[in-house]
């Protein structure tokens, strides 16, 4: 597998953040089937018939499969609780410092990465560490 780009990373998380949560779990579901396309560019029914809602179910489970192993790199390791204060609201600059810290402890194609990364903001990074008011 090659080296994820940090950079290509972050741009593609950007671009994703705009989509429907259902849509990113559908390409979630439908790039667990083993393709290796960029998300934003992929065209969700050109080789299987299967349904988006079948694919909607399949990306909320691979979410779950991996969601306690981004609890424990951003929430744990990262203590993000204590240092969310450190980003005043600046999102592009919590994703910037977060999301290399998410890439070394998942070791997955880019592209499932960046869906990952996505549902994980979207999920609310409050809500995953169980952050208190």
């Amino acid at each position: 597998m090659p080296e994820i780009n940090r950079d290509e990373l972050i741009e593609e998380v950007c671009k994703l953040m705009d989509m429907d949560e259902d849509e990113l779990y559908a390409i979630l579901g439908y790039q667990s089937l083993g393709l290796e396309e960029r998300a934003t560019e992929l065209r969700l029914f050109d080789s299987f018939s299967i349904t988006k809602s079948d694919l909607i179910i399949k990306g909320k489970a691979y979410f779950e499969r991996y969601k306690q192993q981004l609890k424990e790199k951003i929430c744990d390791d990262w203590q993000y609780c204590k240092r969310r204060g450190e980003y005043n609201g600046d999102f592009k600059l919590l994703m910037d410092v977060l999301i290399p810290i998410i890439i070394t402890g998942i070791t997955l194609p880019a592209p499932l990465i960046a869906v990952l990364c996505t549902l994980t903001f979207k999920y609310g990074l409050d809500k995953l560490c169980g952050c208190k008011a």
